[in-house]
């Protein structure tokens, strides 16, 4: 069959296959007079280490972007002496690529921690950064927000001791957001499941929120 990367609305990618990754831009570039949704977030349980974005992956010419998705790994564990990988700087980058002038209507978020207490390395990512790249796209414009992450210790029997804070402490560093009624920003983590209210699916954008 032949594929149509010009006529191309919705594309769903794996953000963490090295070797597929390269070959993302040209089709981008192919469909960006028609692309609405990109979803890079289909998942690889095999792969546990973040691919960096930022050249790989621009979001300028897509003149109808409507949703953009991003599942990411954030490692707070690391070899002595090793620099953590800068993974929400390098999602910053990308979203820095969206012009102010845009059709974006829904960003999903979808960060898998992988650590312990006191997760080194997670709190001091670029979080308010990105609040802040969040609010220029937005730049008065409604626009959906969902922010999921969980924590992952490799073991289902230890207990995540201190990832309530964890949670706490990066919701707390998207304050900016309070201030800019138009952006409906919805966050998840596992202790939500007590509430009996479940995570935003990776591949689906919800509609505008009521308030």
């Amino acid at each position: 069959p032949v594929i149509l990367w010009s006529s191309l609305r919705i594309l769903t990618v794996a953000p963490h296959d090295k070797e597929g990754l390269p070959c993302l831009q040209p089709i981008l570039d192919a469909a960006r007079n028609t692309l609405e949704e990109l979803y890079l977030t289909s998942f690889d349980r095999f792969k546990d280490q973040q691919v960096l974005l930022a050249g790989l992956v621009s979001l300028s010419n897509l003149s109808n972007l409507r949703v953009f998705a991003v599942f990411a790994i954030i490692q707070c564990s690391k070899k002595r002496n090793a620099p953590y990988l800068a993974v929400i700087h390098d999602i910053n980058i990308v979203l820095g690529t969206i012009p102010k002038a845009n059709k974006i209507t829904n960003l999903l978020f979808d960060f898998d921690i992988i650590g312990k207490h006191p997760f080194n390395g997670c709190l001091d990512q670029h979080w308010v950064e990105m609040f802040d790249k969040i609010i220029r796209i937005s730049d008065g414009k409604p626009l959906e927000l969902d922010i999921m992450m969980a924590v992952s210790t490799g073991n289902l029997d230890v207990a995540r001791r201190g990832e309530g804070e964890l949670y706490t402490g990066i919701t707390a560093k998207s304050g900016a957001l309070s201030d800019y009624a138009e952006i409906c920003a919805h966050f998840w983590n596992p202790t939500f499941w007590a509430r009996g209210l479940g995570p935003t699916p990776r591949d689906h954008a919800r509609g505008r929120c009521r308030r």
